[in-house]
């Protein structure tokens, strides 16, 4: 890996200081301390990731600073927000902690993210062909490693209390769900339209998402695949799956009428349903995870303490007995306030809206999933682990796109 910095520096980059092959270094290590990070707070160690994290975050902050020096006026005030927050809870009764600063840091992260990524791939160089094949090479081969450890007993389960699924030495079950369904678009994305092997990255996709055992893992992977089978698929092919495409449906629900049942999957299912329903004692909690009462008693602790700083900035710290609702629009809201809720959303709308600007139908497709997983399963907002990626596949699409059109003129 460090041989290939000096190949960087040789190469055409077209990043005149040496900051970017730091971030570039720091970038290949993404997932592995994310890996050490798990598998140190599972025994009851400290995060690495907690200092290894915001470091890379200065960096790329310092880096878009140097590309663009408008642009860090963007950063400061995503910024001021925060701190402003602090401050609003320090001279108020209810106290700001690490963990509001965490999730507020974490919301920050991936939108600079987004931002590092384009203006680094913006002058249209071959940086990105060098640097960004290998940083995601390398975190992919992090990633398939530590499922392939799990199969072999290694890591942690994704359910801990059931002993099923597979999440290698990540920590948070959810957040691998979306890091998964980041990287294998990501994968798709890089796979050529004419490829032979498209058939085997899906069904290596559906066995790994089955491993992981998480709805939101299987449903995603699904959805994502037909996506992008659809859009690579000839116009005289689109054809025929349009006019075969439901008879192929009913075929497809009789056999996970038959087979799903005998799975691992539908057993993780099950089990948590008849937990949910046996515990919160109703339907909707069951089929939510309890997220419909979990809202309910931080909106109680949300009314209780209701003012214009509250709103605004939210009521600090996640009460212990009351936990989080799991859902990302409300955590947002409730933990740091309207202003973050608006910024953050905001931001996935603005994704969105590109997506559809450029014509971009796949990725469309993907960054409404992934708003939707975050009103659904959450983890989204909050995550920086998959959110690197998340940000990596926008601007990667974005500025492919403008280049394309540049070179056209």
């Amino acid at each position: 890996m460090f041989a290939n910095i000096s190949v960087l520096k040789k190469s055409h980059s077209g990043v005149d200081n040496h900051l970017d092959y730091l971030i570039y270094v720091c970038l290949c290590f993404y997932l592995l301390f994310d890996s050490v990070t798990g598998y140190l707070l599972e025994v009851g160690g400290p995060s690495i990731s907690a200092i290894y994290k915001p470091f890379l975050l200065l960096l790329m902050i310092l880096s878009v600073a140097l590309k663009n020096v408008n642009i860090i006026c963007l950063v400061a005030f995503l910024f001021s927000f925060m701190f402003l927050s602090a401050f609003t809870h320090i001279v108020s009764d209810f106290p700001w902690n690490s963990e509001s600063l965490a999730m507020s840091l974490q919301i920050i992260s991936n939108q600079v993210y987004f931002i590092y990524f384009y203006f680094l791939l913006k002058p249209n160089n071959r940086l990105e062909k060098y640097t960004s094949n290998k940083f995601l090479a390398v975190n992919i081969f992090v990633f398939l490693c530590n499922i392939i450890l799990g199969i072999f007993g290694f890591g942690f389960y994704t359910y801990r209390f059931a002993e099923i699924g597979i999440r290698g030495f990540f920590y948070a079950g959810n957040q691998v769900s979306v890091l998964f369904i980041c990287l294998y678009y990501i994968v798709l994305m890089r796979i050529s339209t004419k490829s032979n092997k498209i058939l085997l990255v899906y069904a290596i996709g559906l066995v790994i998402s089955l491993l992981i055992t998480t709805r939101v893992s299987v449903a995603a992977c699904i959805l994502i695949s037909c996506i992008d089978y659809y859009f690579r698929s000839p116009k005289k092919r689109i054809f025929y799956i349009k006019l075969f495409s439901p008879f192929l449906l009913l075929i497809l629900i009789g056999l996970f009428v038959q087979l799903l049942p005998q799975t691992q999957f539908w057993q993780n299912v099950e089990h948590n349903f008849r937990r949910e329903l046996g515990n919160r004692g109703n339907l909707a909690d069951a089929v939510s995870s309890g997220r419909v009462t979990s809202f309910r008693n931080n909106y109680e602790v949300w009314s209780s303490y209701s003012s214009p700083a509250v709103i605004l900035f939210g009521f600090g710290p996640v009460i212990p007995q009351r936990g989080r609702v799991e859902i990302d629009f409300f955590d947002t809201f409730f933990h740091i306030g309207a202003v973050f809720t608006f910024f953050t959303l905001l931001f996935y709308i603005f994704l969105i809206y590109m997506s559809i600007r450029i014509k971009n139908m796949p990725l469309f497709l993907f960054n409404l999933l992934y708003l939707s997983i975050s009103f659904t399963a959450g983890h989204v907002w909050h995550s920086v682990m998959p959110g690197l990626f998340y940000a990596y596949i926008n601007a990667y699409t974005l500025v492919s796109y403008l280049n394309e059109k540049d070179n056209q003129c």
